[in-house]
This record gives C-alpha cells, structure tokens and sequence, in this order.
C-alpha cells in the first residue's frame, strides 16, 4: 500500500513542479503578490518530494505509519486543489481574461488561501522525521560527494524459466534452497495459470471481455478510495475528496445526487450511465454543470439527452465529453468555450445534422469521433477548421473556396490526422498544393472526390494539375479517386512513390482510356468502376493483387493475362470484355451482366509467368464460390471445378454442373428448363438448395441422394404445379429441416404422401392456387416441425384432418381468409391450433 501510494502522490507534486515554474514568470506575474507565493509554492514542492521515497518506506512502521498514511492522503488531496486552481488560472490566461480587474480581484484569494493550506501541510512534515532522498540529493551539486552512486538492481539475475508445476509439494526443495539466500536477496515469482490470474477471460455475447479477481478488485477500491466511488440505491457513501464518481442513480434530481454535487465540488470525472437514467433534461443538467466547476470528464453517453444547456461552456477544464448514441439535435455554439476539450464524442447521435460554428476555436480538440453517417448528412463544416492543428480524425472535408476559412488550405498545419480523410468538392479548389498532403504521415486512406456534373477542357485541365498537387505521404496504405476529370494519373500514382499502398479505388475516372499506376509492390486490392473510356490494361502491372472488382466498363477488352496471387474476382457490366485472366490461386468469382464473356481459357495447356515461365493452367479447381448472372454466351462451367458455393442466373445456355463433392450451397435461376434441376449431383456436403424463376417445370423433378440437404428454396416457379413427379420425391430427402414454398401460383396442393419428416420449419406463400395441405396424415407426421407460415394463400380452408403435430410452437397465418375464419374462437379448427403457444392470426 506504501508504494501505491507514493504512485499516486508523487506525479501529481511532479507535475504541479513543473507547472508553476512555467507560470512563475508568466501569467502570474499580472497578479500582484501572486509570483512571490507561487514561489514559495514551488519551494514546498521541491521540498516535498525530496522526502516522499522515505515517507512511503515509514508508512510501514507501527511508531507512524498511520499519521504518515493520513498526511499523504491530505497531501493528494490538496495537490489536486493546488492543480485545479493553477489550471483554472491557466485557462482564463490563455482566454486573455487575467489581466482584467474582477478575474484578477476574484483569483487573488483563492491563490492565497490554498497556498496557505499547502504551506502548512509542507511544515507537518517535520513531525515524521524524514530523510531526503539519495535522489534528490545527488540533484543537489553541493551535497553530490556525500551521496555515492548506487545501482538498485543486482549485478546478477539468475532466471529459473520452464517450471511448468503448479504442485506445493513439488516447490518445497527449491523454497528451501532459496532461503539460504543473502541478506537483501530478492526473488520474483510469475504464473501463467488461468486459476491464479488476476484477469481471466469471459465469453459475453461472442465479445471477449475479463474478469477481475476479487483481491485485485479489493485492492483498486482500497488505492483508490476516497477519490474514487460508484454509488446507488442500496450504496451512496460519499466524501468531499471525491474526485471521480460512476452514479448510478435513475433520477438525477433525487436528494441524494443534489447532495452529491453540493459536497463534491471538486469532481473531475463524472460517469452517467444510461441504464439507470429514467431521463435527463436541460435544466437538471444545467444545475449539475453550474456545480462541477473543475470537471475534466464527462459522460452521458446512450442517454435520453435531446439537448445541452449552455452552461456547458461554463465547464472550464473539461478534457473529455461523451454524447455519443444520444438523441441530441444541435450543439450549443457555448461548447465552443471549452478551451481544454481534447476528446468530443458524438458516435450514433442520429439526430445531429451539425457543428457548432466556432469549432474552430477549440484548438487542443485531438479527437473527434462521428460516424460515418454524420459526415454523409452533413452539408458543410463550421469555418477556420484548420484551426485544430492537434485534431487526429477528421473523416471528411468539403472544399467551399467562396466562403472564408472553407477552403482547401485549412488542412495545410493540419499534420496529425489518422485514419481515413475524404476530400470532396475538389473543383473548388484554388491551390490544391495548399493542403500539403504529402507532410501527413499517419494518414492511412486518402479519397479524392470531385463533383458529377458536366465538365469542359478547362476543367479538365485544372483537375489534371489539382491531381499533381495533392501527392499523399509514402506512408498512405489506401487511395480513391472519384469522379477525376483529368485523362492521365500523376506521376506520383505511377512513379512507385506510394511503397506502402494496399487498396486502390478508380470510380467514375471517366476520360482515362488506360490504367497506368505503375509498379505498387504492397498493393492487394484494386477496385475500377465507371469508367467509361477504359479500353487497356498494360501486362505486368498490378501483379501482387488478391482482390480485384471491375465494373461498368464497357470498352475494356482485355486485362492481364497472368494474376498469380489473384484470390476475389469480380466482374460486373463489361461488355467488351470475353476471357479472363489466368489465376492460379482464385477462390471466389463473381460474374455479372457480362453479356459476351465466353472463355474460360481452359483450351490453354500452361500459360506464362512475368519470366516467361510455363505455368500449369489449374482450371479453376481451387475456387470455393462462383457466382455467374445475366451471362448468356457462357454456354458451359469448367470441366474440372469443386465449388462450395455455386449461384447460376439468367445464364440460359448452361446445361450441365459440376460433379463437386465439396458442393454445400446451390441457387439456380431464370433458367430455360428444368435441364439443370436433373444435373444436380448426388452428393453429402449439399445443406442449401435454392430454385428460383425456373420455367416450364410442372412436376418438380425427383432428386438424386442428398443426405445432408437441410434447406430448400423454390420461389416463383409459375408453371410448377405438383412438388411430386414421382413418388416421394420431396419425402426421400431425409434431413431437410426447412422448406420454403413462394409464388407458384399453380401449385394445388402439399403431397399426398406426405413431406420430409425431419422438417422443422415450413414457409408457404402467394400461392394462390392452393387448397389442400395434404392428407389427413401430412402434417401430423412431421414430429420435429415447430414452426409454420402460411400466407397469401386464399383457398385453404382447413387442416389436415388429423392436425398438426404437437411439436408446434409458433403458427402465423396471414392473408389467408377462410382458413382463418375457421381459426377463430367458435371456428371449426380452432382445436387443432390450440396446444400452439405462440399463435398470430391476421388478414396481412
């Protein structure tokens, strides 16, 4: 306890040292008597912590350890006041008030009366007999040859690693061993065993979270105690040294947090948290921050807050506020006033379209935290932004040069912003080189926007030069260009500058006709979409590429032939576009709306590598999901395929599917016939079969051996109407859990005999044909079934006749009017659906 104690005393005296001999010559100076005070304060200080190491070894001793722990907690006490009224003092200087005469008459004896109480705690100290530390006498240049040097460590460590027993009996002969040890010997013991650690993990809701032991947790409350306290209904003990405070109260307004705010007027950390708040209103609140005068945080965070009283601005020290998931509207331009704010949270305040218009006075703001949300909604930043030169996140910035203190070179001091920064509006920019991208080092994703509208050879020109000018730092790990005007990219994309890039996004680069971005060693995913022009992509480029996106380009022919490290391909509107490229490691590929893409290179034996090496050309086996939509000239898959995941739609001329016995989901859609339902191969990974717009299929086929099936989804089969073309077609599929049936209109009636009996869910909708739900035995077969939906089916009228199965628990019948006339209380099926426990009967 000695030692912690001395951890909290002694930064705080550290600290208060360095900071009156800062304002000593300083601001202090404009107060009269002030400068010779504060010097004697500096003189305690220094005093003070050169006994400090001894006070803390004395606290141990039964003659005065006691009175020594009393007269360091007093100590801490008053070196936070001294703090306050300093960093009060501080503040108002730097708002330019202390020189004026109320600030100066009103501080004046605040000073004097708690450097009094200072001065007399430094006197007691004499009463415990304290030694100066070896320390704070070597600082001492007179006294450094009384003081010989020391080392604290041994000369020699002697580490026993790898003993792997947690057995007592097994540490005996080495306890003993060790006690033979000299006098100042010392030995650390450390455990990796979960059952002795001081925090141990727990799984919450798929979050990993940690548990403090009990001792440790005993001993924070013990070190922290009385500055710091949670309180609540059945616990509210409270002392005037409290310093930080979680108050767990539902109504703020109660006796006892009134009382909690008149005594502790010196709070710096004030946590609300909102499941006990009923509510928070502008007037209670404003109350509140008239009484928490030296607040340093602050957090209402997932409150009912709607609005903050101005007396927000009144909070002087503030360093922290947290409004995040509030339902705040506007912020009061007072919050402006808070001088020493470093972090503003405003994440999920859904409501706030806005900043107040002096933000730009709040220039040691560090953090602040908008989702991505806010900055979509908002249509412009307060002016002088650049003002916030310490500011690490600032996700977007619009250029409005018209208007003074909006334009691009408000981020030229700007040099510590992280994250992502997404500059818009670029047309507008008057000196793009202004914003001085190139000295932000520890910006990771740079987006580049310009507007979407009609554009002429000017601005052509000036976006091409803005390009130039607006070089990121080597640093930059993403980079995207939206709606560029210019037809080449700058030598800064192309010259190997940007080492570390990892992504890269060109959209909408509308007059570039080819992608020229040099050599990017680290880049591994490239994204181009809208680019209307683009007609060539050079060999060689790009070769380190994992992901690549293409879409709606529809002069592109051709891409690189080779991408060996290529694992996501995604095509998408490329109509000039008919083979791909050979890659060797592809696992996903999605192709859409590629109305002449036609080969799958597979008439290749090998293709080369960049050294012209013969590569065996792999055909596609290690891909894991393809997904081919609107592609009409694709007339078949690749001979030697093992999908997963395996989607086919709107692709008329496949006929036939690969033999995969690693297949686990299959959708099949707007295909011509039913050929493709008969090529579905037997195998036991398929869990997830979809058949969606099929048509000219009446009788759904009968499926090869699917053992492991457990979903099947038809939907809008206008011409299906039986599920049985032969004899238990749907019935042998014995591990189907659930089954889907949507918008077949011609479909009459559930078989006869009978469904899968592993059913667990069964969905029934817009099917407007149907009557019957089977035999009498249909339904009440199905023992695992616990969940049913029937909707839009206007012709059913009952049940089956021996009802339904027992193991029903939730039953929701909508848009289905008869048979939900007979469900009503009198009706004659109601006793069918009566053990139902969850029921919900309705028109739609």
């Amino acid at each position: 306890m000695a030692e912690i104690a001395s951890i909290v005393v002694s930064p705080i005296v550290s600290k208060l040292t360095e900071t009156v001999a800062t304002l000593i010559n300083e601001e202090f100076a404009a107060i009269k008597g002030a400068k010779k005070e504060l010097e004697k304060l500096s003189s305690n200080l220094i005093t003070i912590a050169a006994v400090l190491e001894d006070a803390e070894k004395k606290q141990m001793d039964a003659a005065c350890g006691r009175s020594l722990k009393v007269w360091l907690s007093k100590l801490k006490d008053i070196a936070f006041d001294v703090e306050d009224i300093l960093d009060t003092f501080a503040t108002e200087a730097h708002l330019s008030k202390v020189r004026r005469i109320p600030f100066r008459i009103r501080m004046a004896p605040e000073i004097k009366q708690i450097l009094t109480k200072f001065d007399l705690i430094a006197k007691e100290k004499s009463n415990f007999g304290l030694s100066v530390s070896s320390d704070a006498a070597r600082s001492d240049s007179q006294s450094q040859n009384h003081f010989p040097l020391t080392n604290s460590f041994v000369d020699t460590t002697d580490v026993l690693d790898d003993v792997w027993v947690d057995n007592y009996q097994d540490w005996e002969p080495l306890g003993n061993i060790l006690k033979l040890g000299g006098k100042g010997t010392r030995f650390l013991v450390t455990s990796r065993s979960t059952k002795v650690s001081f925090f141990q993990t727990l799984d919450i809701d798929n979050k990993e979270r940690y548990r403090m032991h009990d001792l440790i947790h005993e001993l924070a409350v013990s070190v922290s105690s009385p500055q710091c306290c949670q309180l609540m209904d059945h616990k509210c003990v409270f002392f005037e040294q409290c310093r930080h405070i979680s108050l767990l109260y539902q109504d703020l307004e109660s006796p006892t947090c009134k009382q909690v705010f008149k005594t502790c007027k010196r709070l710096r950390t004030l946590l609300l948290p909102s499941e006990y708040l009923k509510s928070l209103g502008g007037q209670t609140l404003d109350q509140m921050f008239r009484s928490l005068k030296y607040i340093r945080a602050l957090d209402l965070s997932s409150s009912s807050l709607t609005e903050l009283p101005d007396s927000v601005g009144e909070l002087k020290l503030l360093r922290y506020l947290d409004l995040s998931r509030t339902e705040i509207k506007k912020l009061p331009n007072s919050v402006c006033k808070l001088w020493n704010l470093q972090t503003l949270k405003l994440l999920g305040c859904l409501w706030l379209f806005e900043l107040p218009k002096d933000l730009g006075k709040m220039v040691n703001l560090i953090y602040l935290e908008l989702d991505d949300m806010f900055w979509f909604k908002c249509r412009e930043l307060p002016p002088r932004m650049g003002n916030l030169t310490r500011l690490q996140n600032l996700h977007a910035f619009r250029v409005l040069s018209s208007t003074p203190g909006r334009g691009i070179g408000e981020l030229k001091n700007m040099a510590d912003l992280t994250g992502k920064l997404h500059i818009s509006n670029l047309e507008n920019a008057v000196n793009a080189a202004e914003a001085k991208l190139n000295q932000k080092k520890s910006l990771q994703m740079l987006l580049l926007e310009w507007t979407d509208k009609d554009f002429n050879q000017e601005d052509e020109v000036r976006a091409q030069r803005d390009l130039n000018h607006l070089q990121p730092h080597s640093n930059l790990k993403g980079l995207a260009l939206h709606h560029f005007k210019g037809s080449n990219f700058p030598s800064w994309m192309t010259s190997g500058l940007l080492q570390n890039l990892r992504t890269l996004t060109l959209s909408h680069c509308i007059k570039c006709t080819t992608i020229s971005v040099g050599q990017l060693p680290r880049l591994r995913d490239l994204c181009i979409k809208g680019m209307l022009e683009l007609e060539e992509w050079p060999e060689n480029q790009c070769p380190t590429l994992n992901t690549l996106q293409i879409s709606t380009c529809p002069k592109l022919r051709k891409v690189p032939d080779l991408m060996l490290n290529l694992t996501v391909l995604k095509i998408k509107k490329c109509d000039s576009l008919k083979a791909l490229p050979v890659a060797p490691k592809l696992m996903f590929l999605i192709l859409i709306d590629n109305l002449v893409l036609e080969d799958w290179h597979e008439d290749m034996l090998t293709a080369m590598d960049e050294q012209r090496n013969p590569v065996p050309w792999p055909s596609l086996m290690g891909v894991l999901e393809l997904k081919l939509q609107n592609c009409p000239n694709i007339q078949a898959l690749p001979r030697i395929f093992f999908p997963q995941k395996l989607e086919i739609r709107g692709c008329v001329q496949v006929t036939a599917l690969p033999v995969s016995q690693r297949l686990q989901h299959l959708a099949l859609e707007m295909c011509s016939s039913d050929a493709l339902l008969r090529e579905i191969p037997s195998t036991n990974s398929l869990y997830s079969l979809v058949i969606s717009k099929i048509s000219n299929v009446t009788s759904f086929p009968k499926l090869p051996h699917l053992p492991g099936l457990k979903s099947l989804y038809i939907s809008e089969c206008e011409d299906l109407s039986s599920l049985s073309e032969e004899e238990g077609s749907l019935k042998s599929l014995s591990s189907l859990q659930l089954l889907s049936i949507r918008g077949c209109p011609k479909l009459e009636a559930l078989p006869d005999e009978g469904l899968p009996t592993a059913l667990e869910g069964l969905m029934i909708g817009s099917c407007s044909s149907l009557s019957s739900l089977g035999s009498k035995q249909t339904l009440k077969s199905l023992h695992s079934l616990t969940d049913m939906y029937l909707e839009d089916c206007p012709l059913i009228q009952s049940f089956p006749e021996d009802g339904l199965p027992s193991s029903l628990k939730h039953l929701e019948i909508r848009g289905c009017p008869l048979l939900i006339e007979q469900c009503q209380e009198e009706g004659g099926e109601r006793p069918k659906i009566s053990h139902v426990t969850d029921l919900e009967i309705g028109s739609m």
